[in-house]
């Protein structure tokens, strides 16, 4: 008899414990802001695959296209507040070279740009260059969601077709919602 009666104490303790009113007019002082980290663009170029540009072939380029059509959505368009882009280069090249980033909408109407150097390295001792764009205010922020590609074109002056060692790109986007 002794175990039925301490149930029954123990169910009528949970049945009349205390329990503090709900302020459900709290929900709507709730913000979730979830961030999402992508991969962006990853490639890795030696100097046969670049192309003489221009009339007179002054330059050497190779470029590589992304679709990022999934920041022209509304809902992405209302709730992002901070976004940023991150590039990392391991150049093996005994050469200079420029990177260019072009944020672009499909009828190629370039919405943002930016350039990053790159050192010249060696096979036995690559050069790492990191950079970091932010997207942080409306002005940067309205450009970036109304693109729909982006293009990235890394270009020397000289010709690198002769040279040893490779360019490595790598790049990821993380992207800052509030809602």
């Amino acid at each position: 008899m002794r175990p039925k009666a301490l149930f029954l104490i123990a169910l009528i303790c949970c049945m009349t414990s205390c329990i503090k009113d709900t302020d459900f007019e709290q929900a709507d002082q709730i913000t979730l802001s979830p961030e999402y980290e992508l991969d962006l663009v990853y490639f890795t170029v030696d100097p046969t695959m670049f192309t003489a540009v221009g009339e007179l072939g002054e330059a050497f380029r190779v470029s590589d296209t992304t679709n990022i059509r999934f920041l022209d959505d509304s809902f992405i368009q209302e709730s992002l507040v901070r976004a940023e882009v991150f590039f990392k280069l391991t150049n093996s090249i005994p050469r200079d070279f420029q990177l260019e980033v072009e944020f672009m909408t499909l009828n190629n109407e370039v919405q943002y740009q930016f350039d990053i150097p790159i050192a010249a390295g060696t096979v036995a001792a690559p050069v790492i260059t990191e950079h970091l764009e932010v997207f942080d205010t409306a002005a940067e922020l309205g450009p970036l969601t109304s693109s729909s590609r982006v293009v990235i074109s890394v270009s020397s002056p000289e010709t690198v077709e002769t040279l040893d060692g490779t360019l490595n790109l790598q790049s990821k986007s993380a992207y800052f919602l509030e809602f």
